[in-house]
């Protein structure tokens, strides 16, 4: 008689009471036999697949059937063998043994969710023979016992109840009789940890046994045989050794190996390529891989795969860039062999296409095919669209392996996502990846668009793009200075590429303002219309020796990190040397080093780093007046040493010099037509070739500046011996 108590915690059964609480369980006899108590074993179903702590009872001993052996709980480590899910066959029947000493015979029983599943008879030597649960998931097996109702035992091993399926073997054939088996990293060998192997001949001339242990995958062993057909059964058991799955191999050894064949290649949008192979059943077969520039292979293959015969081969690969491929017939048995065995009879190349919008239609372009494949010479092109509603057209194909441009112009329904694509034939065919484009696709996001100056009447617009811009229709906007209005210019631009455009405005005046702009653009369907940010160029004007520009940032939405200022030739706009590193909107200029010329020219860089791009102003005239100084005494003595009176300056392209003595005579006229050449050229102090007598004379001097200005100087000058 048994019953459960779920109120009061409480199951009776065959004279012994189980009580728990705060997840202990007590046994306690209840018959008139009080030194017989009942060994119970639960199954409860867990969620975490760990073993509850029992440290007063985790004693418990007990085997499965007579293979693995179960001590204690665990104690709440979860790395533990106890808390390591032991995978069981759904429904397996489990012989269960309790190790523990007792004098009393044992029973063992099934607990699950609260039912109360059959029990079995006690046993002569403690075991009993029970069914695992057969609904899939994490169990804890419990046993449980109590001698003469004074103490009890604990152990917990968590359980996986699975499903078997045939294991996943694949056979590579290394030599004609050396043969090896790979017990693949998959699902179905998860519950089984060892296997028998039964070779049996198509002759009945020879049968045997292997055995194979393994729980780590993929796991492989060579085997060498006779040159027979051979059927091969493979059979996996579990750890538990009571449940088992088999599959059955074919292995035919008494042909030669066959050299692959490419039938096939064909791309897919998820980056992958997949070729169609017609290959030796069992062979172990290397894809190699060449960039189609590339005229050799390397030396290891991209993958390794066992043929079924006639096999689709996938690689992971991008597919804006073209590859060739070859496969090889491998000796996997000997890492030392690197070379095929056997190329196979044709290689075949990828066909890289891409697709965009133009005003004229939707362009598509493709790779060109190689001319000198092995085995498998160029054919055509045949370029393929799919209509929205699913038909499909065949809108060109060529003969020619330099065409590799076509440009759809039929009529396209706006809004609409049209699929194309090309399929390269050459013996066998090549197909590149379907690409898909909307006739209504949003323009692409502006990555930059910076303003510049290049000349006193032209300014530079650039924009770049995340992506293609082709078909994109645009307007530009420009006002004078940055609170302007701004209007619509009708520029073509002088210059773009299939994601940046670039126009010159020269319908402008950079010494006298600033100009700002704008950019819009639309897809082909006149929809979706997007706006830039504004950009301004840099103005650049002089006030007294002060050198001012606008802050505004000639990049559009991103800011100036830093200034550098440069001298320029005049009208030239081609950076000299830096002078200057502002970190304002000012310079000045009177601090900058002394430069050789009367009016300096600058102009002032911006830079944005993150972009990597430059932005100058227009130039900037900084006239300088020219600097006369003249001796008030000399000594005409003939010693070398303040023998001439001369002028002395910046700036000076030549001078005249008339000197009289104090009653007025004109003593001496100089003349200085080159000073840059003779600087120090000037009066000897001598008058009509004779000294002059010591004493003051007056001086007049009329320089002209290297800007073509006449300044004049009057003085007197003291000669002394």
């Amino acid at each position: 008689m048994q019953y459960i108590d779920v109120a009061h915690n409480t199951i009776k059964h065959s004279g012994c009471r189980i009580q728990w609480k705060g997840g202990l369980m007590a046994l306690k006899a209840t018959n008139p036999w009080r030194w017989v108590c009942l060994a119970v074993v639960l199954f409860s179903q867990v969620v975490l697949g760990q073993c509850p702590d029992k440290p007063l009872f985790d004693t418990g001993d007990f085997t499965i059937n007579q293979k693995i052996r179960i001590v204690g709980d665990g104690n709440g480590d979860a790395t533990t063998s106890n808390n390591q899910p032991l995978k069981v066959c759904a429904g397996e029947w489990l012989t269960l043994y309790d190790n523990n000493q007792s004098a009393v015979t044992q029973q063992f029983s099934i607990n699950q969710l609260n039912s109360i599943p059959p029990t079995g008879t006690p046993a002569v030597n403690g075991s009993l023979r029970i069914q695992a649960p057969t609904t899939a998931g994490l169990y804890n097996l419990m046993s449980l016992g109590s001698t003469a109702g004074t103490g009890g035992y604990y152990g917990c091993q968590v359980i996986e109840v699975v499903a078997v399926q045939a294991p996943v073997v694949s056979i590579q054939t290394c030599t004609p009789n050396q043969v090896k088996f790979i017990w693949e990293n998959a699902p179905n060998n998860e519950p089984f940890d060892a296997y028998t192997l039964l070779f049996a001949a198509s002759d009945a001339s020879e049968s045997f046994v292997r055995n194979e242990k393994t729980s780590h995958y993929p796991y492989e062993n060579v085997f060498y045989l006779s040159s027979k057909n051979y059927k091969v059964t493979i059979e996996g058991f579990t750890a538990t050794g009571g449940c088992s799955s088999s599959t059955i191999k074919n292995l035919d050894l008494t042909q030669p190996f066959v050299a692959p064949h490419i039938t096939n290649l064909e791309g897919y949008p998820t980056q992958q390529l997949s070729l169609l192979v017609q290959n030796g059943i069992n062979q172990a077969h290397g894809v190699f891989m060449r960039s189609a520039t590339t005229p050799s292979y390397g030396q290891y293959p991209e993958r390794i795969y066992s043929s079924l015969g006639n096999d689709a081969v996938t690689i992971d690969l991008p597919q804006d860039a073209q590859y060739c491929f070859r496969l090889g017939v491998m000796n996997t048995c000997d890492a030392s062999k690197l070379d095929p065995i056997l190329w196979s009879d044709n290689e075949i190349c990828s066909t890289p296409m891409r697709v965009s919008q133009q005003a004229n239609g939707i362009l598509v372009q493709w790779s060109k095919a190689p001319s000198n494949l092995v085995q498998n010479p160029f054919v055509s092109y045949e370029i393929i669209r799919i209509n929205p509603d699913a038909t499909t057209q065949v809108l060109a194909r060529f003969t020619d392996i330099n065409q590799t441009t076509y440009t759809d112009q039929s009529t396209l329904v706006c809004g609409k996502e049209y699929s194309y694509q090309v399929i390269t034939y050459y013996q066998e065919k090549s197909s590149a990846a379907i690409q898909k484009l909307s006739t209504n696709m949003p323009p692409p996001p502006i990555q930059q668009l910076v303003v510049e100056v290049k000349s006193n009447t032209r300014v530079s617009i650039s924009a770049n793009f995340a992506s293609d811009i082709q078909g994109l229709q645009w307007q530009l906007f420009r006002s004078t200075d940055a609170n302007g209005t701004f209007v619509p210019l009708n520029l073509p631009p002088s210059a773009s590429s299939s994601n940046s455009i670039t126009w010159l405005d020269d319908a402008v005046q950079t010494p006298q303002h600033q100009y700002c702009y704008y950019l819009t653009w639309q897809n082909t369907c006149q929809q979706q219309q997007q706006t830039s940010a504004q950009a301004c160029t840099i103005w650049a004007s002089i006030q007294g020796k002060q050198l001012q520009w606008t802050a505004q940032s000639p990049f559009a939405g991103a800011a100036v990190d830093a200034y550098t200022l440069y001298e320029v030739a005049p009208s030239s706009y081609v950076l000299g040397s830096a002078v200057a590193n502002p970190t304002s909107n000012t310079q000045d200029l009177s601090v900058l080093n002394v430069t050789n010329n009367q009016t300096p020219y600058y102009v002032v860089q911006a830079r944005q780093r993150a972009w990597g791009v430059t932005s100058i102003s227009n130039e900037v005239a900084y006239p300088q007046k020219a600097q006369i100084l003249l001796a008030k005494a000399f000594t005409p003595n003939g010693d070398a040493h303040n023998n001439t009176f001369y002028v002395q300056g910046r700036f000076i392209q030549s001078f005249r010099m008339w000197i009289y003595d104090r009653w007025g005579n004109l003593v001496a006229v100089v003349q200085n037509p080159n000073y840059t050449a003779n600087p120090t050229f000037g009066w000897d102090g001598t008058n009509q070739g004779k000294v002059v007598a010591p004493g003051a004379y007056s001086y007049r001097v009329e320089v002209l500046d290297d800007t073509g200005n006449t300044l004049v100087q009057e003085g007197s000058v003291t000669v002394l011996y």
